[in-house]
Formats: structure tokens, sequence, C-alpha cells
């Protein structure tokens, strides 16, 4: 992709792509963040805090603002941090009251961010500073895994018993709790057009979930 002089320095180990198909970003084992627009190359290098380990990061359904998550061994916190898009510098970051986890997706048309929290709580939060609105139901504690539908209206969890539940992202409540998968639940996703999550089970099942049942 674009010139290889830009390329990650360090192995990429994830990809995310803008809603309008337009933008990548990449974060490697380094935690360097990059934003790539699609026909032209490399656009924004977004460099981590000094000391940090694991990041999570989203874009915005229109490419802008970047979000990302990093944590500070140093301070022993998280930090939950935005990126303009065009200049590289810092927006907003978030408290640091050592919550923020790895997992960050952007809900609401691009108005709330839904986190994955290093206490293992959901949270949803304004896209402008970071502040916390309210917490999916009563906090959904032992959470293991969040993923958020293309439209993000809804989200899915996983807890530590793989347990999975479908919620409304609007009201913060489930809307449905899937009925004994077989086997211990360790992937859930969305398929593109939102309506069917795909589970994965430890011994190896996949399957198909009407979302709204």
């Amino acid at each position: 992709m674009g010139d290889p002089r830009f390329a990650h320095a360090a192995d990429v180990v994830r990809i995310i792509w803008s809603r309008d198909g337009g933008s990548i970003a990449t974060v490697d084992k380094e935690e360097t963040v990059r934003l790539w627009k699609v026909s032209t190359g490399l656009e924004r290098r977004f460099d981590p805090p000094a000391q940090s380990s694991g990041a999570g990061v989203a874009l915005s359904p229109d490419g802008r603002p970047l979000v990302g998550v990093a944590y500070e061994r140093k301070q022993t916190c998280d930090v939950l941090t935005a990126w303009r898009t065009e200049t590289g510098e810092i927006q907003w970051q978030s408290e640091r009251t050592g919550e923020v986890g790895k997992e960050v997706f952007f809900v609401a048309e691009g108005r709330r961010l839904l986190t994955l929290d290093g206490d293992r709580r959901a949270r949803i939060r304004e896209a402008g500073t970071g502040a916390v609105i309210r917490e999916l139901g009563d906090g959904g504690t032992g959470l293991r895994q969040l993923r958020v539908s293309p439209k993000g209206d809804r989200a899915a969890t996983v807890d530590e018993d793989g347990r999975v539940q479908i919620w409304d992202v609007q009201s913060a409540e489930p809307r449905v709790d899937l009925d004994g998968p077989p086997g211990f639940i360790t992937l859930v996703g969305f398929l593109p057009r939102g309506l069917t999550l795909l589970t994965a089970s430890a011994i190896g099942g996949i399957q198909t979930w009407d979302v709204d049942t």
C-alpha cells in the first residue's frame, strides 16, 4: 500500500477500515498508529504516549477524528486519546482513571463512543470529550469481548463465562440473550448488514444468530 518507505517498522496487528472505505487505520506492535488514504498512501502518523502497551483504534463514520486507546505503564493508568486527522494533534484525552481498556468503537452516527474498559465493563462516552454517559445495563461486568454492528446501533458482548448478549446502544439495555450456544464462546462478530451475529466456540463450532430474536 503506497510507497514502501512509509510502511510500518514493526508488525501490523490491527487494521480498521473507515465506513466509506476511503481510509484505513493501522496499529503495529510498537503501538504506532497510522492513517492511510486508500487512493494515495500514508496520510498521518500518530505516536502513542511513552511507556504505552496495547492499543485500540476507531475511525468516525466520516473518517475523522481518529480515536485511539493507549495504556501508560509508567502511570499505571489507561488513556483514551482523540487525534485530529488533519494535523495529527491531540484533540482531547480522557481523565486518567485507569478505566479505559483496549477496545473503542464509534456508535450513534459518530456522536458517541463505546469502550470496553480495563475493569471489564462497557461504557458509552461522548465522542467529543470521552466523558462517560452510561454503562451497558448494570455495568456489563466481567466482559472479555465487545463488538459493534456496522451501523453502530447494536453491540455484542461476551463475558468471562462465555455468555453472549446483544445490546441496544441507544438505551444501553440488552435486546437478546443468546440461548445456550454450544461450547465456550471465544469470538463474536456482526455480518456486514448488521442483522446477523456469528459466534465461534472453543470446540470449533460456528453459529449464526438473528440479532433481533
